[in-house]
C-alpha cells in the first residue's frame, strides 16, 4: 500500500512540475488602490456621553465629551456635527417631527441645531443639507441636568443641579420669564 501511495505522490509530482505557472504580482500600493479620502470616519463615536432619538424621522444622535455630535439615520444620513468650544455635550433632546435638535454643553451654553438650513461650506462640494446652529443661550448661574420637550410643545423644559426649572421659547429661543423655583415648589 506504501508503494501505491509513493508511487501516486511521485506521479503528481511530475504533473506540478509540467504545469507550473508563473504570476506577477505587484505589490507596490498605489494612490488608486486606496481612495483614502473616502474615509471619513467609522463606528461608533469616541467618548459618548448621551443620546438621543427622533422616532418619527428615525434619527440617533450621540453627543461626545469632546464635542462632537453624531447624527445617524437611513442610508445616506450621517452628520458629524461640531461646536464651538471642546465642552463636552452632556444632554441632547430632538425637537420630533421638526428637523431640530438642541444640545446641552459642559460649559452650560445650550443650543438649537436645525436640519432644515441649506448652508454652503468650502468642504461640501454642493448645497446640501448641513445642521446649523441658529440660536445660543447661556445659562450662567445654574448647571442644566436634564432638558425635556413634549411633541409639538412651543416650550423647551431646562432642570438645573438646584432644583429650578426654566422655560425656554422655541421660537424665539429665549429664556421665559416664569421659572419653577424649588423653594417655592416645596411651599405648595
Amino acid at each position: 500500500m506504501d508503494r501505491a501511495k509513493k508511487r501516486l505522490a511521485s506521479a503528481l509530482d511530475g504533473f506540478r512540475s509540467q504545469h507550473k505557472s508563473e504570476m506577477e504580482l505587484e505589490e507596490k500600493i498605489t494612490a488608486e488602490d486606496v481612495c483614502l479620502t473616502g474615509i471619513v470616519r467609522h463606528g461608533f463615536p469616541d467618548d459618548p456621553r448621551c443620546m438621543a432619538y427622533d422616532v418619527v424621522q428615525r434619527l440617533l444622535a450621540i453627543g461626545t465629551g469632546h464635542g462632537i455630535i453624531r447624527v445617524i439615520g437611513d442610508v445616506g444620513v450621517d452628520y458629524c456635527l461640531k461646536h464651538e468650544s471642546d465642552a463636552a455635550v452632556l444632554h441632547i433632546q430632538f425637537l420630533t417631527n421638526e428637523g431640530a435638535l438642541v444640545t446641552a454643553c459642559r460649559d452650560d451654553l445650550i443650543h438649537l441645531w436645525n436640519f432644515r438650513q441649506k448652508v454652503t461650506k468650502a468642504l461640501i462640494p454642493k448645497n446640501i443639507d448641513v445642521p446649523v446652529i441658529l440660536h445660543s443661550i447661556q445659562l450662567t448661574k445654574e448647571q442644566i441636568t436634564c432638558i425635556s420637550h413634549s411633541f409639538q410643545s412651543k416650550w423647551l423644559y431646562l432642570g438645573t443641579e438646584r432644583g429650578n426649572v426654566y422655560f425656554v421659547k422655541i421660537a424665539t429661543f429665549t429664556l421665559s420669564s416664569y421659572a419653577i423655583n424649588w423653594n417655592k415648589a416645596i411651599d405648595l
